[in-house]
């Protein structure tokens, strides 16, 4: 039982020297929960000092790149799939099993295999200090201002000034903070 922490410790260190070596990552202070996953087909990752991230999230770059701020924290179950770029501010709060994709698939061509269909694709930008509740979904093109809330189990398919709260599926502005 007392060996588990300096097992975690190592994955975290190895984690953090794989993205050191081939990503862009500042500072040493990171915590990477004992099953979070990095997957890079084709892309970048970049990490600010102070970023945790808990178990069984998911940052998968798929050709895009993914930016994530200083002290923010990603709660369990986290998936981010980027084909563009999602970039995500400082001192952000997500929510366990939210997801971010900065894609979707086209459906304007009929019979065309899965593997063949290609995507449609729009940055995201989320700004700093922004909270965003579990179970929430962000949708392509979407920019959330500063200092908002996401309530949640919402969908964002539309931009967000700063200073609002939003919810509901699909979010809607429910009232300035």
């Amino acid at each position: 039982m007392k060996l588990r922490p300096l097992l975690f410790g190592f994955r975290t260190f190895f984690i953090l020297l794989y993205l050191k070596t081939f990503h862009r990552v500042e500072g040493w202070k990171y915590f990477f929960g004992s099953w979070s996953v990095f997957r890079v087909s084709r892309g970048s990752i970049k990490l600010s000092s102070g970023v945790w991230i808990e178990e069984m999230s998911l940052c998968h770059c798929e050709g895009g790149e993914i930016s994530i701020g200083c002290r923010t924290f990603l709660n369990r179950f986290v998936t981010i799939v980027s084909r563009v770029k999602i970039g995500i501010g400082k001192d952000v709060l997500i929510g366990d099993n939210v997801s971010i994709y900065d894609h979707d698939h086209q459906t304007d061509q009929k019979g065309i295999l899965y593997s063949k269909q290609g995507f449609v694709c729009e940055a995201i930008k989320i700004d700093d200090n922004v909270w965003i509740g579990s179970h929430s979904v962000i949708l392509k093109g979407v920019n959330i201002g500063k200092n908002s809330v996401i309530a949640a189990g919402s969908v964002v398919t539309n931009s967000i000034p700063s200073g609002e709260l939003w919810g509901g599926v699909p979010a809607k502005f429910i009232k300035r903070l």
